[in-house]
């Protein structure tokens, strides 16, 4: 049929046979995606459940809770809102859907809609402040408490009173009834249906298609083959991948993965996107590959690794039909690439970019099947393929319309995390607003908080210096830094500012942190403390501290410190035999502060016992607080004022001539090469 013909038949259609030819390419498109019967008491779950139904059986609680919180600014009718909810719910099986296990077979129950009330909290009692902290209280509550897959429900909505015109909606599913995706579906529907029922003409629909007819189309595509050329895809990309990615970890890897976490915020600028977006534009790419390529950069830089493996979900709705529903439909894809030390920036960003679109194209078999056809030695201290994720999200999936109502997204935070450390990214329209979860058995937030920096200086040299090679940006980024901490048993905030100041002037790869203040002996003993941490401790000690405020007679307080002065000795010896290196500060006798001279004997004498003891040490570097005085020509040095108000014994000349002598210190005994 020649083109004018087909133009002349089009033209002669009727409405009615119009539609019906439309109807019929749909289906086409559909490619046997239909609504299965009903009539069957259960269903076998898609390939995303069975792995979270698999992963449930060894967490608890949490861990896979999806969660949103909205601040509402206007009239609300709660009322009609919570009949909203009600009817989401009964409208989308997936809200009603339970999990078991059937003669060994991972199923899915969908349990018939029963009327239930949406919780309401009433927080117009209590102050602002009152009402900020307890949502903070109650979101975190939310989003930590766990379900039971078996019974259910796998929801919980919340609405919070602040006002008459503020009000507060949380909700948290479990991942294996939703997606991110599922929130804008969620959200949407809200809003359409608060509208009809506002303006009372709310009319019943029913959903053609379900998720589990998606999970049966799935399962049903797979066992015909259809997937087979995207799973030896995988085989082949993923066949050498690395066991595992190897980052500079504050904690040592436990005997078993756990999953306790933090997240680390932190945004892009106005400035810096549109820098970002030009370049983009310039090199025919996207942001997500911009975002990926400053990413996976960085943990080459700290990892040293030329194989960098980053996992990254895609929404796996590319049918018209699943766009609307709630459901585990996610999926995840490996972005694998290889740096090669002499290989531009620019060179790695088109490589990351075209890594990055086979893998899209490739994106429709489970995740599980391919880690099942890996048979990848699987660890119970880590995740196969990947430890590492990089999300992001576009602006456009966080806006909601509710007719009247002006609403802000909350953020909630969590005390878990999936992976070892997830980058998370929100593409604005005037920012981009980041997060660095990491799981907190592994890293320390100082740790995470010099990532960021390190990803932003990332960014900057792809913009600026993109012809630099990966062996020059490697030298700049992920150096490993000597971590110094700071344990006293004084407030020492003052020789920090010091410290930094000769850090930045030199650009010392130093990172100095402070212990919490006046726990020294804590600081020694706890295994996980900051100073059992370290690279390199310094500790700063006044040993009259141990009898300051102490009301006791001469002889006892005598014995106080020379007890004191025992046990700091036998922890710090102990301290010392696990290898660690230490820089010992001992301070001068405070001026005025004990008058008596029996005091002052007694602590000169432990001072120079200690000073005997450990001046010759291997693993210490003793530093005399009386000599430093002296070497810097101080006529004084105690502040009585700052002592008394605030245990700040010296003023801050001393402090100055404190830090600058740790930091000569440190320079001299070559703990650091320049």
């Amino acid at each position: 049929m020649k083109l004018n013909d087909k133009r002349d038949l089009l033209k002669g259609l009727s409405r009615e046979e119009l539609l019906k030819v439309i109807q019929k390419s749909k289906a086409k498109r559909t490619n046997g995606l239909t609504r299965v019967s009903r009539d069957v008491s259960s269903f076998k779950q898609s390939y995303s459940q069975q792995r979270q139904w698999f992963m449930e059986q060894f967490m608890s609680g949490g861990v896979y809770n999806v969660v949103q919180s909205y601040l509402l600014k206007g009239e609300l009718q709660v009322a009609y809102f919570q009949k909203a909810i009600c009817t989401l719910v009964e409208k989308h099986e997936s809200l009603r859907t339970v999990f078991c296990s059937i003669d060994y077979v991972p199923s899915q129950i969908i349990k018939p809609y029963e009327d239930f009330d949406v919780e309401c909290i009433d927080l117009r009692n209590i102050s602002l402040e009152q009402q900020e902290q307890r949502v903070k209280e109650l979101n975190h509550e939310l989003a930590n408490k766990p379900f039971n897959l078996t019974t259910g429900p796998l929801y919980r909505f919340c609405i919070m009173k602040l006002s008459d015109t503020k009000h507060v909606l949380s909700l948290s599913l479990h991942h294996i009834i939703s997606d991110g995706w599922s929130f804008g579906v969620i959200m949407k529907e809200l809003g359409e249906t608060y509208k009809a029922y506002l303006n009372g003409n709310f009319m019943k629909q029913e959903l053609a298609i379900q998720y589990v007819d998606y999970s049966e189309w799935q399962l049903q595509r797979i066992e015909r083959g259809e997937l087979d050329t995207q799973l030896d895809y995988w085989k082949k990309q993923l066949a050498d991948i690395p066991e595992r990615i190897h980052l500079p970890y504050d904690h040592k890897r436990g005997k078993m993965q756990n999953f306790t976490g933090k997240t680390e915020s932190f945004s892009i600028s106005l400035e810096t996107l549109q820098k970002m977006n030009a370049y983009c534009n310039q090199e025919q790419a996207s942001i997500y590959h911009f975002m990926l390529t400053a990413y996976m950069l960085m943990l080459h830089c700290y990892s040293l690794e030329q194989e960098i493996c980053v996992g990254t979900p895609v929404a796996n709705r590319n049918r018209v039909e699943l766009e609307k529903l709630i459901g585990l439909f996610i999926n995840t894809v490996v972005i694998k690439n290889s740096m090669d030390e002499d290989e531009t920036i620019n060179s790695v960003f088109h490589s990351i970019k075209k890594s990055s679109e086979e893998a899209f194209n490739h994106s429709e078999i489970p995740f599980e099947k391919v880690v099942e056809s890996l048979n990848v030695k699987r660890n119970a201290q880590y995740s196969p393929v990947f430890q590492v994720l990089y999300v992001q999200t576009e602006e456009s999936m966080l806006q909601v319309d509710v007719p009247g109502i002006a609403i802000e997204v909350i953020p909630i935070s969590t005390d878990t995390a999936q992976f070892e450390l997830s980058l998370y990214a929100t593409i604005m329209k005037e920012s981009v607003v980041c997060g660095f979860e990491y799981n907190t058995s592994l890293f320390q937030r100082d740790t995470v908080l010099q990532m960021i920096i390190d990803f932003k200086n990332v960014i900057d040299f792809i913009l600026n210096h993109s012809e630099m090679i990966v062996s020059e940006l490697r030298d700049v980024i992920g150096k490993k830094k000597l971590r110094c901490v700071v344990a006293s048993s004084f407030v020492v905030e003052p020789v920090m500012d010091v410290l930094d100041y000769w850090q930045n002037e030199f650009a010392l790869p130093c990172q100095f942190q402070l212990a919490p203040y006046s726990q020294i002996f804590q600081e020694l003993i706890e295994e996980n403390s900051l100073l059992s941490n370290s690279d390199l401790g310094i500790l700063v000690l006044r040993i009259e501290d141990w009898i300051q405020g102490k009301e006791e007679s001469e002889e006892k307080m005598i014995e106080l410190l020379s007890s004191n002065v025992d046990m700091f000795e036998k922890l710090f010896e102990r301290y010392l035999e696990k290898g660690h290196y230490a820089i010992l500060y001992l301070c001068p006798i405070s001026d005025g502060l004990y008058e008596s001279v029996a005091y002052r004997k007694v602590i000169s004498k432990l001072m120079a016992s200690m000073s005997k003891k450990y001046g010759g040490h291997e693993n210490v570097i003793l530093i005399e607080g009386e000599k430093v005085v002296d070497e810097f020509e101080l006529a004084e040095y105690y502040d009585p004022f700052g002592d008394k108000e605030g245990h700040i014994p010296y003023i801050r000349e001393y402090f100055t001539a404190m830090g600058t002598e740790i930091i000569r210190m440190i320079l001299k005994k070559c703990f650091i090469t320049q």
